[in-house]
């Protein structure tokens, strides 16, 4: 769909659902979660959005990797939740388009 000059492409008002969306948990000592997205098959026009949804120093998102012709989502982070001594688990937020 083209989107006409001054329109928006999207609005809403109060709370949206998306299909291709959801929450994953790491927990120390992975670094790293593979998230299973509904629906059709990836393509490489996919793109996937992850954000911390759990406040960790220094920790952050490094990458959210689409695997073509899959339904999966590689989500690593910049390193484990947390310590040996003091093992932690991290959420992720992730939103997929296309």
């Amino acid at each position: 769909a083209v989107q006409a000059a001054g329109t928006h492409a999207l609005d809403a008002q109060g709370t949206v659902t998306f299909s291709r969306s959801g929450l994953a948990t790491v927990s120390h000592p992975a670094r790293r979660i593979v998230v299973t997205v509904p629906g059709a098959p990836l393509t490489s026009s996919s793109v996937a959005f992850a954000t911390l949804q759990t406040h960790i120093d220094g920790l952050r998102v490094e990458s959210a990797v689409v695997t073509a012709g899959t339904n999966i989502v590689t989500i690593t982070l910049s390193r484990p939740p947390g310590t040996q001594r003091r093992p932690l688990t991290a959420s992720v937020g992730w939103f997929v388009l296309g």
